[in-house]
């Protein structure tokens, strides 16, 4: 299954939940354990080198773990740069990581209402919303109502837009909305995309906004 969602108005990040699998030559079968018995996930900054192979990452909580063997996959297109992804690994040592998967994750910044022309909200529905722990990102399980649609060109759109900045006491709060648009693909099916939002410097607390199947949620964090 495909879900293909791009991020507007300028930047497009095609997303495939796709499974690679690479190994490393540990002693697994030794100590009775399999490849993936420890195997743990994490949303992370992937760094990938000028072979357009993923060698390390820095996880949410700042932790930094080279690959003990560079990850190679096709959605990897862009060489010496950095992949928002979710990894799923193995611990092989302080510092060194087994990556067993990597999938790349759309990263939006907030973008100010002037910017945009038209403000789709087409429903999606939020499975759950939580801060990274270096406060870098607010991370979200979104659900998507999706299916192979007959322009196999269609996509879901994706952008945060920062509708005003309130102040009081002091305080400042970002109020933005997720804003969608469904693209005219059918709603056969629910997928799950997990997307990361780079947070505001110039706020103490964010507030968003986002259409649901059932309604407005509104989700608030202290930044």
């Amino acid at each position: 299954m495909k879900l293909t969602v791009s991020i507007f108005p300028t930047l497009c990040l095609a997303m495939l939940l796709a499974v690679s699998l690479n190994s490393c030559e540990t002693d697994a079968y030794e100590k009775g354990t399999g490849q993936y018995s420890l195997m743990t996930t994490d949303m992370a900054d992937v760094a990938v080198n000028s072979s357009k192979m993923a060698t390390e990452m820095l996880t949410d909580d700042d932790s930094r773990m080279a690959f003990c063997r560079p990850y190679y996959s096709s959605w990897i297109t862009t060489a010496d740069t950095i992949y928002r992804s979710v990894v799923y690994y193995n611990k092989v040592s302080e510092g060194t990581a087994e990556a067993i998967s990597i999938t790349p994750v759309p990263t939006l910044s907030i973008r100010h209402h002037s910017l945009f022309q038209r403000f789709p909200q087409d429903p999606v529905d939020v499975e759950s919303m939580w801060l990274s722990g270096n406060r870098k990102y607010l991370n979200a399980a979104l659900m998507f109502k999706t299916a192979q649609a007959d322009n196999s060109s269609a996509v879901h759109q994706l952008a945060v837009v920062q509708d005003t900045l309130l102040t009081a006491d002091g305080k400042h709060t970002a109020v933005c909305r997720l804003i969608h648009d469904q693209g005219g693909i059918p709603q056969y099916f629910t997928a799950r995309q997990f997307v990361s939002i780079v947070l505001p410097t110039d706020a103490d607390s964010l507030s968003i906004s986002v259409e649901t199947f059932k309604g407005t949620v509104v989700r608030k964090f202290a930044l």
